[in-house]
């Protein structure tokens, strides 16, 4: 059954790759609020609300089932100082349906900084699936569950290259803390070698960073540790005319490893390789993905991809060798402006006999806002 299930995996990833962006469309989540050069000394209200479905139907021992359904609010005001500086202050509101009362309140604050392709920003930042990660180094529930970042980011962005650095400081501890100190940080990188007029070919670079631990957490005896995830491939995107509007294949190399004192975690390092081919159409987006990881683990990446256990349930299982091909059909609808309306289903196979797994949603989108004043400010 293992040989069948290969050899209709690569039939269909073949099948997508000479028929019809290999990593999955993530923009119309993207949590981006730049400034804008057009509305100098201007006062605002922005929002970038969400609404989600999620249900994950997952028997694995590794996995969980669940369902996330709720809703994000964040909502802030926003001033443009002049064409390259800005500042945003506000709220964000999350909403878990069945629990009693808002799951998240947390502060909005950012000064912000544009120019050209260039873009800092200090406080809250343009974090998340901004980042344009792929789903073994950053998870694309981080979105529903822990989109917000705080800390610094540089970002350079023109026709040729994507580059985005960043921190974010998640825990902070103070003297006789008992808690560890927690502190992510990256880098996405994406440099086109070839830039035809239907084709490209990139270098994609991605790193991801964390650390647990604290010099003045005097009461707290967890382990030290710094972990790293990273990432290198290939992409081939070409540009088409038609029913397929545009076709890819991409290819990435995935390691884990870091300084992780023994025993910590299942394994202290591992690997993986991971291939997609996507193909984008009128009436739907399909993406096709294998992954062949060995002992790999992830802090930030999706739970199917990992070797140890993310289940509560079975919370000592592990699979060393992982294998999956996992199909992706994605749909956005633009409902009228600023409102998007977006559907997901992710059926996928355990190739090592793990059997089938699914999780579908539906999202709607609503970003937008109004002036409250200008020019006199």
């Amino acid at each position: 059954m293992s040989f069948f299930l290969r050899l209709i995996a690569g039939g269909l990833l073949l099948f997508l790759a000479f028929t019809a962006v290999a990593q999955q469309d993530n923009s119309a989540f993207y949590l981006s609020a730049g400034p804008d050069s057009a509305r100098q000394k201007t006062l605002s209200v922005q929002w970038d609300l969400m609404g989600y479905f999620k249900n994950n139907e997952y028997f694995a021992p590794t996995l969980d089932g669940y369902t996330l359904f709720g809703y994000q609010a964040p909502i802030a005001l926003h001033y443009q100082v002049n064409d390259h500086w800005s500042a945003l202050g506000g709220i964000y509101l999350q909403k878990d349906f069945g629990i009693e009362g808002f799951s998240t309140i947390d502060p909005l604050f950012s000064i912000r900084y544009k120019h050209g392709p260039w873009f800092a920003a200090f406080g809250t930042l343009d974090g998340s699936l901004d980042h344009r990660l792929i789903e073994p180094l950053y998870d694309f529930e981080r979105r529903l569950l822990n989109p917000l970042e705080n800390g610094m980011q540089f970002r350079y962005h023109d026709d040729r290259l994507f580059a985005d650095v960043w921190v974010d400081w998640q825990q902070a501890i103070v003297p006789g803390d008992d808690e560890q100190e927690i502190i992510t940080g990256g880098l996405s990188f994406s440099y086109k070698i070839v830039d035809m007029e239907r084709a490209s070919l990139s270098v994609p670079v991605q790193l991801i960073l964390a650390h647990q631990g604290g010099q003045t957490n005097t009461a707290n005896t967890d382990p030290v540790f710094t972990l790293a995830n990273g990432a290198a491939g290939l992409d081939f995107r070409v540009r088409e005319k038609g029913f397929i509007s545009s076709w890819a294949v991409q290819s990435y190399a995935v390691m884990y490893g870091g300084n992780i004192p023994d025993g910590l975690f299942a394994y202290s390092s591992g690997a993986g390789l991971y291939v997609n081919a996507y193909a984008e159409s009128s009436v739907v987006d399909v993406m096709a993905s294998y992954w062949k990881g060995s002992e790999y683990i992830s802090y930030l990446g999706g739970d199917r991809y990992v070797s140890d256990s993310r289940s509560v349930v079975n919370p000592l299982a592990v699979e060393p060798d992982r294998e999956l091909f996992i199909l992706r059909f994605m749909k956005d609808v633009k409902l009228v402006d600023g409102i998007r309306l977006s559907a997901r289903a992710e059926p996928f196979w355990n190739l090592n006999g793990g059997g089938f797994d699914i999780n579908y949603g539906l999202y709607i989108l609503y970003d937008g806002g109004f002036r409250l004043a200008e020019n006199n400010l």
